[in-house]
C-alpha cells in the first residue's frame, strides 16, 4: 500500500508579491505546524521525489524556483543528477566553522550550474567564505534586531547574491524589510504554509507501474532489463518465478534478460500487476489482494465461458484478467481512480469498463461483482445476456478462489 507524506509550501514572494518560487519542508502530519525533524538527507529526498517525482513540478511549482534545505552531505553533482537544476535552489547552513570541503562542493555545483542559497546568515567566517558563490542569502529576521537590519543588507549588497528576509509575521516587520533593501520576502505576514498530501505508491511500485507503461508501449527488452535490474526486490521475486517447479525450466534461468524473454509480455504484465497489488514483502497478502486476485481470475475464466473457448483470444482473457485485477486498485493503492488512470496506461476497453462498466469487459466485471455480492437478480441478468449457466458460474467462483489461495505475490 501506499503511505501518505506531507510537505509544506511556503511562498517567496518580490517586492511586488510576485512569486519567485517556494520553500519546501517535510511534516509529520496534516495539522503539523512545524517542519518535520528527521535524518536531513532523507527529508531533502523525500522533498525532491515528492516535487519532481510523485506530485509533478508542473503542478506544484507551475514554472517557479523550488527552494530545498540540503545537507552538505547531500550537496554533490551525483546526488543532483536527476534533478532540474534550471528549477532547483539548493538551500544550505554554513554552520559556525569554515568547512573547506563544503566550500569547494559549493564552487564545483555553481559552475556546473546549480543554484544556491544560504540559510539562515549571520556574519561569521563560515558564512562570508560562501557569499561570492551563493545566488540567494536568507536571513532570518527574528534573529536580527529592525534597527539593524538595514546596516546589514547594505553590506551584504556588495556581493551579487539577492536577499530574503524570512520569518516576516507582521506588518511593522514587512514595512522594515522593505525599507531595508530586501529582494524577496517569506513568512506568516504574506502566507502560511500550504500542505502537500503525497500519497503516491511507494518507489517500488512506481518501478512497476514505469514497467507497465512500458510493456503497453512495446517497449524494447533491454528497456525493461534496465528498470528491473535497478530494483533488487523486483530481480529476486522474476528470478524466483521463472526458476520455480511451475515454469518448468530444465536449467537455472540467471539473468533477468533470459527470465523476461522466458516469461514473454503478456505473463510479464500480468505477474507485474499482481506485483502492483501485492507488494515486494513476502508477508501473506491482504484480504483485499485477495479479493483482487480472485476478480482478475473469475473474469478470465468467465471470459472463458462467454467465448466458449474460441481460438485467437488469449489477449481478450489477458485483458479481462487485469481488468478484474484493477477494479480494486484505487483501496488498494489508496488513490483516486482517476489519479491511478493517470499514471498507468491502460487500453481505452479497460479503463470503459472500470470507470462505468461499458465496452467489451463491462458486462464480465459487472457479473464478477454481482458473484462477489451475492446479488441473484443481477447475476441471473448478466449471466442471461452473456449466455453463461450458473453452474458454470459457481464452478469458475471456485476455481478463482482456489487459485488465489495459492497466490504468493
Amino acid at each position: 500500500m501506499s503511505s501518505t507524506h506531507y510537505l509544506g509550501r511556503q511562498l517567496i514572494l518580490d517586492s511586488r508579491e510576485a512569486i519567485l518560487g517556494y520553500e519546501f519542508f517535510t511534516r509529520s502530519s496534516p495539522n503539523a505546524e512545524e517542519a518535520m525533524i528527521e535524518d536531513p538527507v532523507l527529508a531533502s529526498a523525500r522533498v525532491l521525489i515528492s516535487i519532481f517525482s510523485n506530485l509533478g513540478s508542473a503542478e506544484v511549482l507551475a514554472g517557479r524556483k523550488a527552494f530545498v534545505n540540503f545537507p552538505h552531505e547531500f550537496l554533490d553533482e551525483a546526488s543532483l543528477a536527476l534533478f532540474p537544476k534550471d528549477q532547483l535552489v539548493l538551500e544550505s547552513e554554513a554552520g559556525t566553522q569554515v568547512d573547506p570541503a563544503f566550500v569547494q562542493g559549493c564552487k564545483d555545483l555553481r559552475a556546473k550550474g546549480y543554484t544556491i542559497a544560504l540559510d539562515n546568515f549571520l556574519p561569521n567566517a563560515a558564512n562570508l567564505a560562501l557569499l561570492p558563490l551563493v545566488s540567494y542569502v536568507k536571513l532570518n529576521i527574528q534573529q536580527i534586531a529592525l534597527e539593524q537590519m538595514a546596516g546589514l543588507v547594505k553590506v551584504l549588497r556588495k556581493f551579487p547574491a539577492k536577499l530574503v528576509a524570512c520569518r516576516v509575521e507582521t506588518q511593522e516587520q514587512a514595512s522594515a524589510c522593505r525599507e531595508a533593501g530586501f529582494d524577496y520576502f517569506q513568512g506568516y505576514y504574506f502566507a502560511r504554509p500550504v500542505l502537500l498530501a503525497d500519497n503516491t505508491p511507494s518507489s517500488n511500485k512506481l518501478s512497476v507501474i514505469q514497467l507497465l507503461n512500458l510493456l503497453m508501449g512495446e517497449a524494447e527488452i533491454s528497456q525493461l532489463e534496465e528498470i528491473i535490474s535497478r530494483d533488487a526486490a523486483l530481480s529476486f521475486k522474476l528470478l524466483r518465478l521463472i526458476n520455480s517447479a511451475a515454469m518448468g525450466q530444465a536449467q537455472e534461468v540467471s539473468s533477468i534478460r533470459r527470465a523476461l524473454i522466458t516469461l514473454g509480455r503478456q505473463q510479464l504484465y500480468r505477474w507485474l500487476t499482481l506485483i502492483l497489488f501485492a507488494g515486494t514483502s513476502d508477508r501473506p497478502p491482504s484480504a483485499l489482494v485477495t479479493t483482487a486476485v480472485v476478480r482478475g481470475r473469475l473474469a478470465e475464466l468467465l471470459g472463458q465461458q462467454a467465448l466458449q473457448q474460441q481460438a485467437g483470444q488469449r489477449d481478450f482473457l489477458d485483458q479481462l484478467f487485469i481488468t478484474g485485477m484493477f477494479s480494486l486498485m484505487e483501496p488498494l493503492l489508496q488513490m483516486p481512480l482517476a489519479a491511478v488512470l493517470k499514471e498507468i496506461r491502460l487500453p481505452q476497453d479497460i479503463v470503459s469498463a472500470l470507470l462505468d462498466e461499458s465496452g467489451p469487459y463491462g458486462t464480465i466485471l459487472a457479473l464478477v461483482k454481482a458473484v462477489e455480492a451475492g446479488d441473484s437478480p443481477r447475476i441471473t441478468q448478466l449471466s442471461d445476456r452473456l449466455h453463461i449457466g450458473h453452474d458454470s458460474i459457481s464452478r469458475a467462483h471456485l476455481e478463482a478462489m482456489a487459485w488465489a489461495a495459492n497466490f504468493n505475490g
